[in-house]
């Protein structure tokens, strides 16, 4: 859900010229201003807003992990959210926030969306078919379920976006051997 409301504040943001693109499409601005500007006056930086929820996330993080009362208030808060090994350590929450913020500078706007929404919905269908999955991937806990959902889900997501079924396959092969990956790293 919080990867599709960062997306859905990102693409809409920059639609309605509220906040202004995180990656400049240079020569879009025609004179003054920096390269890329949408918005008017009043519209924000879309990279520094990012930055700013990145920075509050690891600033919660780190004061929930070295003060025992600001951990029992977020684990009293967020009951049933927290995963039992982000007891002991940041929660997914402090990597996403980043993560977005580097697709958002690296990338023009859809395809940061595109890449956010990979994340975040191929995140959550590789951990249902990991809570449902028999077939494990080697020695961790994830299944093989999990990552067929990862690539499932990202292909129908790349599919309705209208990329190629090549590139789509291509991505969405990329983006699952990143969730198996990420347990080998430990994330």
């Amino acid at each position: 859900i919080g990867g599709c409301l960062v997306c859905a504040t990102y693409h809409w943001g920059v639609k309605r010229g509220a906040l202004t693109p995180a990656f400049p499409p240079c020569g879009a601005t025609g004179g003054g201003g920096r390269c890329g500007a949408a918005g008017g006056e009043e519209a924000l930086d879309a990279g520094m807003c990012f930055l700013a929820c990145s920075l509050v996330s690891w600033i919660l993080e780190a004061s929930r992990l070295m003060i025992p009362s600001v951990q029992r208030w977020y684990l009293g808060s967020f009951r049933g959210l927290v995963r039992e090994k982000e007891l002991q350590k940041a929660a997914g929450i402090a990597y996403f926030l980043p993560g977005a913020l580097v697709a958002m500078l690296a990338a023009p706007k859809d395809v940061a969306v595109l890449g956010i929404l990979f994340l975040s919905m191929g995140d959550a269908a590789a951990s249902l078919g990991t809570a449902a999955g028999r077939i494990p991937v080697g020695a961790s806990s994830r299944k093989v379920e999990g990552s067929i959902g990862c690539f499932v889900v990202c292909f129908a997501i790349a599919a309705y976006t209208g990329l190629p079924v090549g590139v789509a396959g291509i991505a969405s092969s990329l983006v699952t051997l990143g969730e198996v990956l990420a347990e080998v790293i430990g994330l």
